[in-house]
């Protein structure tokens, strides 16, 4: 019985716990996202650079695994992209941004993104599911 829990439960439970810490940083951020942020960073950014870039986290990839980007994504960025006065996003949401939206081909990423856009904007999504998601993204961001 000591055999067993020495040379194998040991070891595993203590690989487990090893490769789990190097997976995160010291504040709780995947080490992936990390080194993501660090690339995408410039002086220069701008404010809807930020969001662009926060999008691109490894959270969001985890989180909207499989079929969960694409639900909803055709009425989330009819109501994120919306034109005319009954959006409040208009006024955050630049050209350069609207098109960076569109231009993204990643599901995750551009669900992420709208999402955000979403949360920033307050836009409201009709969806309970939709909005529960625009409040999650926001907390991905915010840890």
């Amino acid at each position: 019985m000591y055999a067993l829990m020495l040379g194998v439960l040991l070891p595993y439970f203590v690989g487990k716990w090893w490769y789990g810490t190097q997976r995160v940083t010291r504040d709780k951020i995947l080490v992936a996202s990390a080194g993501h942020l660090f690339r995408e960073y410039d002086n220069d950014l701008g404010d809807g650079g930020v969001v662009g870039v926060l999008s691109g986290g490894e959270e969001f990839n985890e989180a909207l695994k499989g079929n969960k980007a694409d639900h909803g994504m055709s009425k989330l960025e009819q109501r994120v992209l919306a034109n005319g006065g009954d959006s409040p996003i208009i006024a955050g949401l630049s050209e350069k941004d609207r098109r960076k939206l569109e231009d993204l081909d990643e599901g995750a990423r551009r669900k992420a993104l709208a999402l955000l856009w979403a949360y920033l904007g307050r836009v409201d999504l009709d969806d309970q599911i939709l909005n529960d998601g625009k409040c999650s993204s926001i907390l991905f961001v915010l840890r």
